[in-house]
């Protein structure tokens, strides 16, 4: 997965970094080894912030991406979901 063109992001049920690969470290501007253990909200901008936890407070076991898709947009530092 560290070869991969696309971003990798796998968050854990408690919202926090439990693996990014390089590429999408890039996207955030930081490093992977930063972002491991790190709550992932820290790349959330503070004003999507409440929409971001709302996709967390309903704890799924897989989070798919038609699920987000039924949530209001937020904003990582780089990107839109």
């Amino acid at each position: 997965m560290e070869k991969h063109q696309d971003g990798i992001w796998i968050i854990d049920a408690n919202s926090n970094t439990a693996y990014a690969n390089q590429r999408m470290a890039e996207i955030l501007g930081t490093s992977a080894e930063a972002m491991i253990g790190e709550p992932s909200f820290v790349y959330v901008f503070p004003e999507d912030a409440s929409a971001a936890q709302q996709l967390f407070a309903v704890r799924p076991s897989v989070v798919r991406w038609p699920r987000i898709r039924e949530h209001q947009p937020f904003c990582l530092f780089r990107i839109c979901i």
